[in-house]
């Protein structure tokens, strides 16, 4: 089997998995769904804020304590305020390359597994 043809089947039974979850989603013999629990909401709502939180704390860590000790802030924005316009371009065109590489690269490579 090949990379694509693999990688199809994933998505397939991708699809199958969601088409169950909605499936089981939908009322079942003119019953309503029953009203979401007002508790678990504040629960999800209480995770999405904590995971929030611990996110702004490691990347703020890492540009206040780990960048510091490898490059210095003043350098880097004195050289790049020293650029020429062509300098600049090429930089601001090798980023774009770079970042269209490692999407382009890495678009296969997505996880799936927290559908279903």
């Amino acid at each position: 089997m090949s990379r694509r043809e693999a990688t199809a089947a994933q998505i397939g039974d991708v699809d199958e998995r969601v088409e169950a979850v909605e499936e089981r989603r939908r009322p079942q013999h003119g019953r309503v769904a029953p009203p979401p629990d007002p508790a678990a909401a504040r629960r999800k709502r209480l995770r999405r804020i904590i995971q929030v939180g611990v996110s702004v704390v490691i990347v703020v860590a890492i540009f206040v304590f780990a960048i510091p000790k490898i490059a210095d802030y003043g350098k880097v924005w004195k050289t790049i305020t020293s650029l020429t316009w062509l300098e600049f371009v090429t930089l601001f065109a090798a980023m774009i390359f770079n970042l269209f590489f490692v999407n382009l690269v890495t678009a296969g490579l997505h996880s799936y597994a927290g559908v279903g």
